[in-house]
């Protein structure tokens, strides 16, 4: 694998910073999930003692901005509406919650939102999606204040929910094993893939939609042709520990964290490993995340640190190759193995160096809102809805 590290450390004092510096979590904090704003320079992170905190993050620096404290348990899951307007938050101790932004203040708290600690969320629209660790998924429409749906097909815990509008379809990998996939307007379940008998870790569409890549346990990606749930159409093994992140870069592209610390590039049909973005030393990828404008990417693990890195290169160089007009697929990967070079030799002449010790910077089902067609409406007396049981 052809190694590139580019993240925003270094000693160097001429060095151009390509990415901001590392976030330092203090008391051996862990963030047990973060998310980037879809519009502004701010990283939200869910932490393991129950603190919500957000980040303003720059070249320059990052400051810490909103604190909340609303949860009794850990924060597992953090996502963003799809304007960037509010925060929503699960917790193990089975909330969900959400977050005005504008005014920093908690809109409404769902007690018992599931019967089991939430385990992951995702929003798209006014549609909002929750999973927990028993395998319950469930969904709320926020303009009508109440959740529509409720799905029992999983035995595990979920580990990751993906909407995808263009097939009215919502996407759960299992820790049982199986794929699920629900339909957004019905409330049916579409499909249930079979069994591969390896937990289902991470998730990510491409190919214009089309196909479906899911990270396993055992280190395989396992991919379905959308639609297609009968069997997976592909399998790539190669990662030699877990895929606990994946990350969709382009149609052919994709990132992934393992539990073997490394970030990878991979293409995808045809299937090679590509290179190294960058690594967490020996400890596990636990989480990564993009940035609204696909410049940075931000990875967390047991380090109390979580690293951003300059990915811009991988997006530039696949627009060259759609502005080439009939690129092969080939010409497309050495696109991407060119700019892993490029940014390694940076990477030499930098004097960068990964070293884990090093610049360590600083009960029933009604949610709150209304019809008008926006995720919440901050205009109502928010006083009214901090408590929503």
């Amino acid at each position: 694998e052809k190694k590139m590290m580019h993240s925003g450390r270094g000693d160097d004092d001429d060095e151009v910073q390509a990415a901001p510096s590392p976030i330092f979590l203090e008391d051996n904090l862990q963030a047990s999930d973060f998310m980037f704003h879809p519009n502004n320079n701010i990283l939200a992170t869910g932490l393991v003692n129950g603190v919500v905190r957000l980040y303003h993050y720059a070249l320059e620096g990052n400051t810490v901005g909103l604190q909340l404290t609303h949860h009794r348990d850990t924060c597992r899951c953090v996502c963003f509406s799809t304007e960037g307007k509010y925060l929503f938050t699960g917790s193990a101790d089975k909330s969900l919650s959400a977050i005005d932004l504008t005014t920093g203040k908690v809109l409404f708290q769902k007690q018992n939102a599931h019967p089991n600690p939430l385990q992951c969320i995702a929003t798209h629209e006014h549609l909002l999606a929750t999973g927990d660790e028993d395998g319950e998924v469930k969904m709320w429409d926020l303009r009508q204040s109440k959740q529509i749906f409720e799905w029992h097909e999983n035995m595990d815990f979920i580990s990751e929910l993906n909407f995808q509008p263009q097939g009215n379809s919502l996407l759960a990998p299992s820790g049982d094993g199986t794929l699920s996939i629900f339909h957004l307007r019905k409330g049916t379940t579409i499909a249930v893939t079979d069994n591969l008998q390896d937990e289902l870790l991470s998730i990510a569409v491409i190919k214009g939609g089309k196909r479906v890549v899911c990270g396993t346990q055992d280190g395989i990606l396992y991919m379905w042709n959308f639609g297609e749930w009968d069997e997976p159409c592909g399998r790539f093994p190669g990662h030699p520990q877990s895929i606990d992140s994946i990350i969709a870069i382009d149609n052919d592209t994709i990132v992934t964290g393992s539990s073997d610390g490394l970030i990878r590039v991979v293409g995808i049909g045809p299937n090679k490993m590509l290179g190294v973005v960058g690594e967490h030393g020996e400890l596990p990828i636990e989480r990564m995340r993009r940035s609204g404008d696909k410049r940075y990417m931000a990875t967390s693990s047991h380090d109390g640190l979580i690293k951003f890195w300059d990915v811009a290169y991988l997006h530039e160089d696949d627009a060259a190759a759609m502005d080439g007009g009939g690129a092969e697929e080939e010409d497309a990967e050495d696109l991407v193995a060119v700019a892993l070079a490029k940014q390694q030799e940076m990477y030499r002449n930098s004097g960068m160096h990964e070293s884990e010790d090093s610049d360590d910077d600083d009960d029933d089902d009604d949610l709150d809102g209304d019809d008008d067609g926006q995720p919440l409406d901050d205009g109502e007396d928010s006083e009214e809805r901090e408590d929503m049981n």
